[in-house]
């Protein structure tokens, strides 16, 4: 059986339905889709936003280290005699204490040696610092030091120094029967300067050693420390000397190198060489 026609009366076709007639209406349903899902978007990345905490800021550089312990070995060369020199410190609050050991090997196959012990405590305040350090060695020697920083940005320096006058290996190469003055400038998180002289009123030596020493943060756990000399004085033999000295230190991290030049070490006729390094933990 044939299907009649359909009657003229069909309703007329829903614009927004599928077909080539609702195109533009089917369009615009699409259109209306896209800016509803990327409005969508939006309002989540910026409710994402609004709920993160901020980022963590990263670590501002600076001079002091956080590690308890430091150990230490140190090669010294004057001429053909050669030394080495082994030094472990501990910090435990305002106290620090070391323990070391110290070999010396001449040229003829000669070999002596001093075991030490010392410790310091350390004060501070906004406007003081006072370090008092007592120090043994094996052969018999004592010695004690006071040094003291007075002030903030800007700062003072005095200290005295006192041995039984025992004969022993002086790893500070300044003199030890001394007086310590001079100054400073704190400037800041990155930089730290200081002069000062350090000169013998015991023994009628006449020996100073006068230091000029800065301290640069060259970023977080990155120092740089560079220290020159200019010393002066009488030998154990009464020969008058002066020279010029340095001394650098790279701090990276936990682990340090320092190299040194003295001429005329602890005022002797001879010229060091000095190389050391460690680690920190």
């Amino acid at each position: 059986m044939r299907l009649g026609r359909q009657p003229a009366t069909t309703p007329p076709r829903d614009p927004f339905a599928s077909g080539r007639p609702g195109a533009v209406g089917s369009r615009v349903v699409a259109a209306l889709r896209v800016l509803a899902l990327a409005a969508s978007a939006v309002a989540t990345t910026a409710t994402t936003a609004a709920a993160a905490p901020d980022p963590v800021p990263s670590p501002a550089p600076s001079l002091s280290f956080e590690e308890t312990w430091k150990a230490t070995i140190g090669l010294y060369r004057t001429g053909a005699d050669s030394a080495v020199d082994v030094n472990l410190r501990g910090s435990f609050g305002n106290v620090n204490a070391w323990v070391g050991a110290y070999a010396e090997t001449a040229a003829g196959g000669a070999r002596d040696g001093v075991f030490r012990l010392g410790a310091e405590y350390a004060f501070r305040s906004e406007t003081l610092r006072v370090t008092p350090t007592l120090g043994w060695g094996s052969n018999g020697f004592w010695g004690g030091q006071l040094y003291v920083e007075a002030g903030r940005r800007e700062f003072l320096i005095a200290g005295v120094s006192r041995t039984n006058l025992k004969d022993t290996y002086s790893l500070s190469f300044d003199p030890n029967e001394s007086l310590q003055l001079g100054g400073g400038l704190d400037a800041g998180p990155r930089d730290h300067l200081s002069a000062f002289c350090i000169f013998d009123v015991r023994l009628g030596t006449g020996q100073q050693d006068t230091h000029v020493v800065w301290r640069h943060a060259l970023g977080v756990e990155r120092r740089l420390t560079l220290d020159a000399v200019y010393k002066c004085g009488h030998t154990a033999s009464g020969t008058f000397v002066r020279g010029l000295g340095a001394q650098a230190t790279v701090d990276v991290h936990r682990v340090f190198l320092r190299v040194a030049y003295d001429p005329y070490a602890n005022f002797g006729a001879l010229t060091m060489w000095r190389l050391g390094g460690g680690v920190r933990f």
